[in-house]
C-alpha cells in the first residue's frame, strides 16, 4: 500500500496513522502475530512429547518410540535446533536484503504452514 493509504491528515496537518481494525496495517500486524504465536508453540512442542520415567509408552513419549537417552534428546534439543536455526537465519538475512521482504514473508509463512501441516500429518514418530 502506498503511505497515502496508510495514514490520514492529523492535527495540524500531520499525518497521524490508521489504527482501525480495518487498516491493512493492523490486518498485516495482527497475522504476524498470530503466526508468531503459532511458531512458538510449535517450536515448544517437542519438549512435551518426551518422557523419560520408567515405563513410559511409546505412543504418547516419542523418546520410547524412537529409543533415544536423555543425553540423545538434550544434544537433539540444542544442537539439532540451534545449527539450522543459525544457518537458516543468516541465509534469511542475505535474502532479505536482496528480495521484496513483504514477498520473502509470505513465502516463508506459506512453507512453514505446509511443513507444520505436514507435522500434524505423521501417524507415528518413526
Amino acid at each position: 500500500p502506498k503511505s497515502s493509504e496508510l495514514s490520514s491528515p492529523g492535527v495540524e496537518g500531520k499525518a497521524s496513522l490508521d489504527w482501525s481494525p480495518s487498516s491493512p496495517r493492523i490486518q498485516i500486524l495482527v497475522l504476524l502475530l498470530l503466526v508468531c504465536v503459532a511458531n512458538q508453540a510449535c517450536r515448544a512442542l517437542p519438549f512435551y512429547l518426551v518422557d523419560f520415567v520408567d515405563g513410559a509408552e511409546a505412543f504418547k513419549a516419542m523418546n520410547e518410540d524412537l529409543s533415544f537417552t536423555s543425553a540423545e534428546y538434550g544434544l537433539f534439543a540444542t544442537l539439532g535446533f540451534t545449527v539450522p536455526f543459525t544457518l537458516a537465519s543468516l541465509v534469511a538475512g542475505v535474502a532479505s536484503d536482496s528480495v521484496d521482504r513483504f514477498r520473502l514473508t509470505g513465502a516463508a509463512g506459506i512453507v512453514w504452514s505446509i511443513c507444520t501441516a505436514a507435522m500434524a500429518a505423521a501417524a507415528s514418530f518413526s
